[in-house]
């Protein structure tokens, strides 16, 4: 396990975003099978960041990922990156051996959370005899995944991970329209299957899901970085009553909005960061819930104001700036509807947490 304090940890995270900012603004992932772009990302040693050393990984905490997850939002790259990068080691490290080749980087991986979908369900059901049984809707990247991490509770309400592949029997994977197509999503139902169970303690599946909900913000803050860069070069070239539109004032003013909340979600993920770094890899859970609350909320403004600025072009769906927007759309209640989160920590104050 890395040694490095939370300076030279930002440091190497700043210099992780710039190398993956470079390889990925020359590349052409779109071009790309998903399964020949996931490649390309996995000789960059993505998934290796936060994988154990013994397993042949650097063993780097989640605080690296933020910026690396922030280039991947602004070019929108396709397939599970947060759980790639996030999920499989972290699930890999408390299943040492049991799960290796099931949460292998060259495999998509799939996090079965309910807490995570837009519509909620009940957590999937382990029974007396080891299978795990239900259903959960609206999974993210489900439909492309190869292997499935369930978040399921026994009878007690004690919680655990299946790891299990998608083609096990038992499972069943129903493909769902995707708002966006990096954003692919699937309903899971699970008869009676067996697999790898991960054990966990409600603290650990928190911390998992609060990094979900920074990771998530950074890719948003990252697209909501591109889509204000992209509207500051449409207005200055784009003319209108023989002017450039962005000499106009109201334009003006609706761009440095637009930078104003770019920057408050670049800031408040830094802020978010930093602090799960000095607690140990540990963040603070109001803390993510604020960060994922304001990102999904500023994201989606960010993207509204770009398609004024850029009139009906913007609307077509063969534009860099439709699929911003529909990822905007199709993240804003991932682990959490902005509302529902204001609800949340709203009673989390009223009862003094």
């Amino acid at each position: 396990m890395t040694t490095l304090g939370m300076e030279e940890l930002c440091e190497l995270s700043a210099e992780l975003e710039i190398a993956a900012e470079n390889y990925l603004a020359n590349a052409d992932l779109d071009a790309m099978k998903l399964t020949d772009s996931w490649a390309a990302l996995r000789e960059l040693g993505w998934f290796d960041l936060c994988r154990d050393e013994e397993s042949g990984g650097l063993g780097l905490p989640p605080v690296v990922l933020a910026g690396v997850v922030r280039a991947a939002g602004r070019h929108l790259v396709a397939g599970p990156v947060i759980e790639g990068t996030l999920v499989a080691p972290w699930v890999s490290s408390r299943a040492p051996g049991q799960a290796a080749s099931l949460l292998a980087a060259d495999r998509l991986l799939s996090l079965v959370d309910p807490m995570a979908t837009p519509l909620g369900a009940p957590l999937p059901t382990l029974g007396p005899d080891g299978t795990v049984s239900g259903r959960v809707a609206v999974v993210p990247h489900a439909a492309d995944a190869d292997t499935l991490a369930v978040v399921v509770a026994d009878v007690d309400g004690a919680t655990a991970l299946l790891v299990v592949a998608t083609d096990a029997r038992g499972v069943g994977v129903e493909r769902r329209e995707a708002l966006a197509g990096m954003h692919p999503t699937g309903d899971v139902v699970l008869d009676a299957v067996s697999g790898v169970l991960v054990p966990l303690e409600d603290a650990a599946l928190s911390t998992l899901r609060s990094w979900s909900r920074i990771l998530t913000s950074a890719w948003l803050a990252g697209s909501a970085e591109q889509v204000v860069a992209m509207t500051r070069d449409h207005v200055v070239t784009r003319e209108q009553f023989g002017r450039p539109v962005g000499s106009f004032q109201a334009v003006q003013h609706l761009v440095a909005d637009m930078a104003a909340d770019s920057a408050t979600m670049v800031n408040l993920l830094s802020m978010s960061v930093a602090r799960a770094g000095e607690a140990d890899g540990r963040p603070d859970e109001s803390a993510a819930l604020v960060l994922k609350a304001h990102a999904g909320t500023a994201a989606l403004r960010v993207c509204e104001s770009a398609l004024q600025m850029h009139g009906g072009i913007g609307f077509t769906t063969d534009h860099p700036l439709h699929r911003h927007y529909a990822s905007a759309m199709a993240l804003r209640s991932h682990y959490g509807h902005p509302e529902a989160i204001h609800l949340q920590l709203g009673q989390r104050l009223l009862a003094g947490r």
